[in-house]
């Protein structure tokens, strides 16, 4: 978990009426792929539960996006192959 200072972002969150964020990342492998945000609109600390309960969010998403780049990969790699082997037969 990151706590981040907003010192410079600070005004333009308050000006959207933002004036808490939560942040968590999202980690693949001990590689933080993005990161997952909460904000309010009233100023307050997420308890340990609420932490806990995005982190658990943010690790099924993680594991939702790297499963769907895995399937893209997978999926490309198996349609180069169908390609070549059409390439192959032709010949």
């Amino acid at each position: 978990m990151f706590f981040i200072n907003l010192q410079r972002e600070e005004v333009a969150l308050w000006s959207e009426g933002i004036k808490s964020v939560l942040v968590v990342p999202l980690m693949v492998e001990n590689n933080a792929i993005g990161v997952l945000r909460v904000y309010t609109a009233e100023e307050r600390e997420f308890d340990s539960d609420e932490i806990k309960f995005m982190e658990t969010v943010g690790n099924l998403s993680a594991i939702s996006l790297e499963n769907a780049r895995l399937h893209q990969a997978l999926k490309r790699d198996y349609e180069l192959l169908v390609e070549h082997k059409y390439r192959i037969d032709d010949n």
